[in-house]
């Protein structure tokens, strides 16, 4: 839902023709009484494949958590696409591997979505790789550790790391200071967000 925008669509109502919109009111009263439906439904799902996944795990796919994956990266199974079979589709929380990357499924639900994919979202797969595997330590002339985010080694801008004010970032080769603590998104980066963001 990053691209919808609720001032927009509000604007937007003045559009639709007198005749639609008693159809319209409907709509909008028939999503409200049907969207918890919907959560429920999914919830529910996502509890039977987790109850199997623990007693008959030979019918799901296995869970390795991010911690687990940073722990053993060999666990990471790469992502298979599972259609429409929900034994086959990916729970809450389970990192895979896809395209070179590491990925968390955040959707909070059974996952079906391909990481990475396109109008795919950090909260449907969020990019856990340089969590999985951090860069190497960056030293000064003394050798002592340069912490990350900072000036001196700022991340690199990616999708669902969690900044804080003062931590640096650097996107497309320009290096940023964060003004407001955030979790970086791919919608709000450096040179599009000045109210996160300043050049360093």
């Amino acid at each position: 839902m990053a691209d919808f925008n609720f001032d927009t669509w509000v604007a937007n109502l003045a559009n639709i023709p007198d005749e639609l919109l008693l159809e319209a009111q409907t709509a909008i009263s028939r999503e409200r009484r049907e969207r918890p439906a919907r959560v429920a439904r999914e919830q529910a799902k996502a509890e039977v494949v987790a109850e199997l996944a623990e007693s008959a795990p030979e019918l799901v796919r296995p869970v390795v958590t991010l911690a687990q994956a940073k722990e053993d990266t060999s666990k990471v199974a790469e992502w298979e696409d599972p259609g429409t079979d929900l034994l086959k589709a990916y729970l809450p929380e389970t990192v895979v591997k896809h395209s070179d990357k590491y990925w968390e499924n955040t959707a909070g639900k059974l996952n079906t979505w391909e990481p990475g994919g396109e109008g795919v979202y950090p909260n449907i797969w969020r990019d856990v790789t340089i969590e999985v595997l951090p860069p190497a330590p960056k030293v000064d002339d003394a050798g002592e550790v340069i912490e990350q985010g900072t000036e001196g080694n700022p991340w690199p801008f990616t999708p669902g790391i969690q900044v804080t004010a003062g931590d640096f970032v650097t996107y497309n080769g320009q290096p940023y200071k964060v003004l407001q603590p955030h979790t970086l998104a791919a919608h709000w980066a450096p040179d599009v967000a000045p109210s996160l963001f300043q050049e360093a």
